[in-house]
C-alpha cells in the first residue's frame, strides 16, 4: 500500500529525478506546484463550504492613500517653513529633505529658498490645501457610503 500511495503522490518520480537533468527537474517543480495550487484550491473550497466565506477586508480606495500621502507632505513641509520662519534660521538639511519629498509627491512650489515671505504665503495656502483635501476626502466617503 504504502508503494502505491508512493507512486499515486509522484515520489517515484522524485527519486528517479535526483539523477536527472535540471531540465527535469524544473518540469516535476512546475508539476509540483500545479497540484499544490490545485489542493490548496479544493481545501479552502471545502472549507469554505463547511464553515462559510469569510467577507473580505474591507479596504480605503487608492484615491485615499495618495490624498493622505499628500496631506502628510504638505504638513510637513508647512511646519518645516514654520519652523525656519520662527527661528528666524536660514533653511537647513530637514527643510531641503522636506521639498524633496514635497516635489516628489507632485507639489512643486517654485519659491527660491532664500525668499521667506514667499514661504510664509506658501504655508498658508499648503494648511488651506490640506483643508480643501480633507474636505473632498469626506465628501467623497459620504458619497460612497450614502451618508449624507
Amino acid at each position: 500500500m504504502e508503494v502505491k500511495l508512493q507512486q499515486q503522490l509522484g515520489w517515484d518520480k522524485v527519486s528517479k529525478a535526483r539523477e536527472s537533468t535540471q531540465e527535469v527537474k524544473s518540469g516535476l517543480m512546475a508539476q509540483l506546484d500545479n497540484v499544490q495550487r490545485e489542493f490548496a484550491s479544493v481545501a479552502v473550497d471545502l472549507a469554505e463550504n463547511l464553515w462559510g466565506k469569510i467577507p473580505a477586508r474591507h479596504r480605503k480606495p487608492k484615491s485615499y492613500r495618495d490624498q493622505r500621502y499628500r496631506i502628510r507632505k504638505l504638513r510637513n513641509m508647512a511646519e518645516a517653513v514654520c519652523t525656519m520662519v520662527k527661528l528666524g534660521t536660514p533653511p537647513g538639511v530637514l527643510f531641503h529633505k522636506r521639498l524633496r519629498e514635497l516635489i516628489a509627491s507632485g507639489v512643486n512650489p517654485q519659491i527660491d529658498i532664500g525668499n521667506r515671505e514667499a514661504w510664509t504665503q506658501w504655508e498658508q495656502w499648503a494648511r488651506e490645501e490640506i483643508r480643501r483635501i480633507r474636505h473632498n476626502t469626506q465628501v467623497e466617503r459620504r458619497a460612497f457610503l450614502g451618508d449624507r
